[in-house]
């Protein structure tokens, strides 16, 4: 097709500007394309119709996978049904707003990630629905209220929810502290975090730990950096003080695709970056770099301790653990887990 040169440079440009927009800005970030690119981009142009674009992506997702990405607001105002197991994403700077049925009849997959500080929304007796799942992102009403019941609404209009995933976006490390209010949802980084802010927060002891997590976090490969929170006279200091999968090694919880540089953390005992412990939880593609962790006794590069948990893919540069006793570049104390992968260039 002649015009999907000219439609990438204009994506392009829309990637190029500042991730964090208010409501009217019109930006589409580079990280919501990496990794999520499930197919052909639709070459249609912005100043085409609403009605031809559906028409044409109508078309595309019989013979093939489908990508539509945008800085905009994103209304389906006609129903999208196909038969052929494609898979369809749709990316917006902005709302998702479901109008009309989006139905997978053979297995592919729906993605709909709406932009930050933005909802997907269904109106009406809308559906979607495949076989082959859903998945949902988009930033809560309020993080300082939200609960999953919040999200009671879209669960209302999925096909089916056996193959649902729902994400909370993670857009700052307020947001981060702020899972304490639905420790057990799925949340995902929108974009790199720069956690400066608490060197300066909760009388200069810095980040609150979220005291029990028992949901899923997914990092998809962005960067915490600049992280820091000291609390020497508590125990279990960590990002999460505990987090808790079920009690069988077949469903832990799983936290993976994240990065750390330049953080300290400071607690008395069981004190790790991650958690200060750890229960049947699966840690996938890890990275530290320039990490600091001091306890008095107890402590590990990413987990105080560990008991039936599993780190995979887990690598390290310059990460420290000092405590009097009981410390390790990864897991200060491990009991029945299993480290599958590391590589390091620094021995604690």
């Amino acid at each position: 097709m002649s015009e999907q040169p000219e439609f990438q440079d204009k994506l392009t440009g829309y990637m190029q500007q500042v991730p964090r927009a208010a409501a009217s800005s019109k930006v589409i970030l580079k990280s919501l394309i990496s990794g999520l690119l499930l197919g052909l981009i639709v070459n249609q142009l912005a100043s085409r119709s609403s009605s031809s674009i559906y028409y044409q992506m109508q078309l595309d997702l019989h013979t093939k996978s489908v990508t539509f990405a945008t800085g905009k607001d994103v209304i389906i105002d006609q129903n999208l049904i196909w038969t052929e197991p494609h898979d369809l994403c749709i990316i917006s700077g902005g709302h998702i707003i479901i109008k009309h049925d989006v139905h997978i009849r053979a297995g592919g997959h729906v993605t709909l990630m709406a932009g930050n500080e933005h909802q997907v929304i269904f109106e009406s007796y809308s559906l979607v629905g495949s076989s082959g799942g859903v998945t949902i992102y988009e930033f809560p009403r309020s993080y300082k209220s939200h609960r999953y019941d919040s999200d009671i609404d879209a669960m209302d209009h999925i096909v089916y929810l056996h193959r649902f995933k729902h994400y909370w976006w993670v857009c700052s490390v307020f947001d981060l502290m702020n899972i304490r209010t639905a420790p057990g949802d799925c949340y995902a980084l929108y974009d790199d975090i720069d956690a400066s802010p608490t060197s300066y927060t909760y009388n200069g002891h810095g980040f609150l730990p979220v005291p029990k997590f028992t949901g899923e976090l997914d990092g998809r490969h962005h960067t915490i950096s600049n992280l820091y929170m000291s609390w020497p006279n508590d125990d279990l200091v960590g990002i999460f003080n505990r987090t808790v999968g079920c009690n069988q090694v077949r469903s832990p919880i799983h936290i993976r695709n994240l990065k750390f540089k330049d953080c300290y953390i400071r607690g008395k005992r069981y004190v790790g970056l991650l958690a200060g412990t750890s229960q049947f939880t699966t840690f996938t593609n890890l990275h530290l770099a320039n990490v600091t962790v001091v306890a008095d006794e107890i402590a590990g590069g990413v987990l105080g301790t560990a008991f039936y948990s599993t780190l995979v893919n887990v690598s390290t540069t310059n990460v420290t653990a000092i405590a009097r006793e009981c410390f390790g570049e990864l897991v200060g104390v491990d009991t029945k887990s299993d480290v599958q992968t590391s590589t390091n260039t620094c021995v604690s």
